[in-house]
């Protein structure tokens, strides 16, 4: 994340917190750091509102691609997930576009099938991240596998142990039964979270200290 971004970000949740103060005057604070939490979260999309969406190259071998991610966490206000394509593990810009899916998401999500290139490595990457008291917790993960032509994968994200453990399979769906195929991954994920650059697969948090005053009448 560009320094930009990170004073953007800090100012949206400082912008975020005013107006729930100044609308819910008589909430308790921890209220107000939740929900605070979830208007960063929510706002965070915008941050790729400029990158342009992926679109498999026409007149080449294809594969179909889908993405399933789930979560078993507790007590949480807002789910957020991000999918973006790379032109490879050095995380360059895939020249097809960058942008498969954003949405808000329910614990378990099945996002759209895509069409990519086969034959050739394509590599994506998933980035997860949810609200909940004073807290953002995230998960990013990058993988590149090689398809097959006419085949039909899926890319399952998993969070198990409230937010414990983030991991990544992916299946081929061709056949009767699903087949795990292999991938790679870079040390650090392509796709950054709302505290920058992180550990591919590595759970992170984003722990908000809010302070609020109250001024006698």
């Amino acid at each position: 994340m560009t320094e930009g971004s990170r004073s953007l970000l800090i100012g949206l949740h400082k912008a975020c917190l005013k107006y729930i103060k100044m609308t819910l005057p008589n909430s308790i604070s921890e209220t107000r750091r939740w929900l605070a939490s979830a208007c960063v979260l929510a706002a965070s999309l915008a941050f790729v509102g400029c990158a342009t969406s992926y679109k498999a190259p026409a007149g080449r071998p294809l594969a179909k691609l889908d993405f399933s991610v789930s979560t078993d966490s507790t007590r949480t206000t807002l789910l957020v997930t991000r999918i973006l394509a790379y032109g490879g593990l050095d995380c360059k810009p895939n020249p097809n576009g960058e942008l498969i899916e954003k949405r808000y998401q329910d614990p378990t999500e099945l996002f759209n099938t895509i069409d990519i290139p086969a034959n050739e490595p394509f590599t994506f990457a998933i980035w997860y991240s949810e609200a909940r008291f004073a807290q953002n917790r995230e998960c990013s993960y990058t993988a590149q596998f090689t398809p097959r032509e006419g085949g039909q994968y899926r890319a399952n994200m998993e969070l198990l142990g409230n937010m414990s453990s983030c991991r990544m399979n992916i299946e081929e769906r061709s056949g009767p039964q699903p087949s795990n195929v292999p991938f790679s991954s870079p040390e650090k994920s392509c796709s950054e979270t709302l505290i920058g650059i992180v550990p591919n697969g590595k759970p992170t948090n984003l722990l908000w200290d809010i302070k609020v005053n109250v001024v006698p009448r």
